[in-house]
């Protein structure tokens, strides 16, 4: 076995602690999932591994979508560091038992059954900005949409990762033909989600 010269020695030994960033062993790459530890495809067993079974609220569309969703709580700081509340979701297919979309619902407050949507629409943006602009950092540029913008929407972005799209938006009053009787009443939001495409 050759010996290293001095000089060569500290050379090595200078880029084992560049790339281990003076750790014993190399850092794994930062999980990307917009819900650390969560990907499509993945089952309930897997989910509840990850999430506990403890959701807040379950709903079953065995008619129109024909899933089964999960909702978890998120408190303010919660999801991308933004000061906003709202909840987590992951919808399962009922037919295949798998994850077919996931991700959040922040500007709610209150009870699922008596939601509201204090926050405004300055509120919404300064976060939604926030959150499109980890995604930008995550994925690279976006495709912008304004398909939605007669519904409430006021930014819509979408990118295509591999197999999934992750999409994000934010509006008042969301989807609603009418005006609420008064803005908290309002879909209020910002929605970000990962989807399978196939």
């Amino acid at each position: 076995m050759k010996k290293v010269k001095n000089g060569n020695w500290i050379l090595v030994m200078s880029m084992l602690v560049i790339l281990t960033g003076c750790n014993d062993e190399i850092q794994p790459e930062q999980d990307k999932s917009i819900i650390p530890g969560i990907k499509t495809g993945i089952t309930s067993e897997e989910l509840f591994k990850v999430m506990g079974d403890d959701y807040d609220n379950s709903v079953t569309d065995d008619f129109y979508k024909n899933t089964i969703e999960y909702d978890y709580y998120v408190d303010a700081g919660e999801a991308f560091d933004i000061d906003i509340e709202g909840y987590m979701f992951f919808e399962f297919d009922l037919q295949t038992e798998i994850l077919i979309t996931f991700g959040y619902h922040l500007g709610q407050s209150g009870s699922f059954d008596a939601p509201v949507y204090p926050y405004s629409e300055e509120e919404l943006k300064i976060a939604y900005d926030t959150i499109k602009g980890t995604l930008s950092e995550w994925y690279g540029d976006g495709n912008q949409s304004n398909e939605n913008a007669e519904y409430g929407v006021k930014e819509e972005y979408a990118w295509q990762i591999e197999e999934d799209q992750i999409w994000a938006v934010y509006g008042v009053n969301l989807w609603a033909m009418d005006e609420p009787a008064a803005y908290e009443s309002g879909l209020n939001e910002i929605v970000v989600s990962c989807s399978s495409r196939f």
